[in-house]
């Protein structure tokens, strides 16, 4: 009787700890997909800025009569490079902006160098929408204070002692957020 029940207690435990791993694969599968469905809106910008700079992305998330403000915004210090790198700002979770824009430049620096953009990628978990620098100008509208020299490439003027370089969404590319993300 004392070996059926060592038999038993045994199968019993043997079979929770395969159980146990089992379980512990499942556990991981959920956690990738959650990475992917954050209802975290990514926005990376793949730039040539050459000069160490501020670039915010300002967003109508909350209330689109509103317009912006500093409490819907991110910031970004950047590191000037020869190169293009990708700067990547995170919206609050569950935000997605209404319209938003893209400062290209703070008026503490005011560099008036020229700045290069090859792409406005946009996340919302598993989907994305890319502008590449032929389309900047068709999903972007620059400033006064931007000056469009070709495809994706900028001028970033200061006017009258003023300096706010910005490409703000147009309504084609909120409509497309709205339909696809």
């Amino acid at each position: 009787m004392k070996k059926i029940i060592i038999l038993l207690v045994l199968f019993v435990f043997i079979s929770c700890k395969k159980y146990d791993k089992k379980e512990k694969y499942r556990d991981k599968k959920p956690e990738l997909e959650n990475i992917v469905n954050d209802d975290i809106f990514k926005l990376v910008l793949n730039i040539k800025i050459e000069e160490d700079d501020k670039l915010e992305v300002y967003f109508a998330g909350i209330d689109p009569e509103i317009g912006y403000n500093s409490n819907e915004r991110v910031s970004k210090i950047v590191k000037g490079k020869n190169n293009f790198q990708n700067i990547e700002f995170l919206l609050p979770k569950d935000i997605l902006p209404y319209y938003f824009r893209i400062d290209l430049g703070d008026g503490a620096y005011k560099q008036k160098s020229p700045i290069e953009i090859k792409s406005v990628t946009i996340y919302l978990n598993k989907n994305k929408i890319v502008v590449n620098d032929t389309l900047i100008n068709s999903f972007f509208e620059p400033n006064m204070y931007l000056e469009s020299i070709n495809n994706g490439v900028f001028n970033r003027n200061e006017i009258e002692g003023k300096y706010d370089p910005y490409l703000e969404s147009k309504p084609v590319l909120n409509k497309r957020i709205e339909i696809e993300l």
